[in-house]
Formats: C-alpha cells, sequence, structure tokens
C-alpha cells in the first residue's frame, strides 16, 4: 500500500502538470483527453523466481492515469493494489507499470477504440506481521513482536498487451485489456483488467 499511497498522492501534481502542458496543444484536434481510471483485475501467474514467487493472484484495484502525447500515442501509469491474508502476515501487494499505449486509429471521434501497450513492469509489496506468542517446552513463551517490512523490485520485466476502449459518453470510457508479463524469453503472468476511464481538463469529443 505505501506505493499505491505515494503514487496517489502525486496523481493531483501529476494531473495538473500534464493538464499545463495539454493546454498548449490544444490546437491539435485528434488529440486526445488525459485520463484517469481504476479497474478490477486479475493476475495469472506462471512462477518463475522472486519476481512472481508469492503468487500475486489475487483480485486487484488498478489505478491508471494516461497522458497523451500525440494523435495515436499516450504515457501511462499503472499501479496494481491487491491485498492476502496468509494467517500469520498480510501483504498489500501488486505490480506497477510505466508503459506506452498506441491506438490504432487516430479519428478521436470513434467510438471504439482498440489499443497496444509496450512498458515496463516491477512488483512492490507491504508485509505486515503481527504479533504472538510462541509456545516453547517446559512451559516457556517467547512473544514476538508485530514487524513490517517492504518490497520494491525494479521495472525490470517487459510488458506488451492490447485492448480496447469505448466511449460511452463525453464524460465516461469503458476500457478493456491484457499484457504478458515476461523477462527475457520467459513469461511471468499474464494480466487482465476490465473497468473505467474520466478525461480530465475537457471531454471526450463527440463530434
Amino acid at each position: 500500500m505505501f506505493l499505491a499511497r505515494r503514487l496517489t498522492a502525486m496523481l493531483p501534481l501529476l494531473v495538473a502538470t500534464a493538464t499545463a502542458a495539454y493546454a498548449q496543444n490544444a490546437g491539435t484536434p485528434a488529440r486526445a483527453p488525459i485520463e484517469v481510471g481504476i479497474s478490477l483485475g486479475k493476475l495469472a501467474p506462471r512462477i518463475y523466481g522472486d519476481f512472481s514467487g508469492y503468487d500475486i493472484s489475487e483480485p486487484t484495484a488498478d489505478l491508471r492515469v494516461s497522458v497523451p502525447v500525440s494523435p495515436r500515442w499516450a504515457v501511462e501509469g499503472v499501479v496494481m493494489v491487491g491485498r492476502r491474508d496468509a494467517g500469520f502476515h498480510e501483504r498489500t501487494e501488486g505490480l506497477y507499470f510505466v508503459q506506452l499505449k498506441q491506438r490504432l486509429y487516430s479519428a478521436e471521434r470513434r467510438r471504439l477504440r482498440p489499443f497496444l501497450t509496450y512498458g515496463l513492469a516491477g512488483y512492490y509489496a507491504h508485509v505486515y506481521q503481527p504479533a504472538s506468542d510462541i509456545a516453547q517446552p517446559g512451559g516457556i513463551i517467547i512473544h514476538r513482536p508485530a514487524t513490517t517490512f517492504r518490497e520494491l523490485d525494479p521495472p525490470y520485466a517487459t510488458a506488451v498487451g492490447a485492448g480496447v476502449d469505448y466511449r460511452a459518453s463525453r464524460w465516461l470510457a469503458l476500457r478493456a485489456d491484457t499484457q504478458m508479463v515476461s523477462i527475457l524469453y520467459l513469461p511471468l503472468l499474464v494480466r487482465s483488467s476490465i473497468g473505467v476511464s474520466i478525461p480530465i481538463g475537457g471531454g471526450y469529443s463527440t463530434n
């Protein structure tokens, strides 16, 4: 959760900065608006080493910011937030992505917009282990205090995927996408998600 909280705290600054940059290029009619979104995600992991060694297959809430840089390209940041209780510890964990989104059509007035994504992915976790008492022979009780620790893997995995946006209205779009996350030639997992996007700084074109 620590990474998600930091990125959430940075979201207003990112959106404000991107909105200012977007306004300077408002003369480009095909430019898509900045978007913020939330999705329900699911991972189907294949175990290869520490990157996916904790079987992060629980459903996740995915936070997303998409900033257009041209009529067909956007830079995106995505954070998956999942939670798992293993009995003796609790994990808040997920993947984070920095990626490019390529729209296959540049016409802004299209309602249905297929796209491809290319980027890098990393793993993070915040682990909490509650306090416990451990019984030992002879009636001795050892108290173990509560502990927390964090993990943060650099984004050394590649992520390639495809998806589709559907502009349901001027102020709401639906999004579904899937990605393959790999290291070199080893596929680590498949990520799928479905959610909504909201434009910032102006609605979607309806012309």
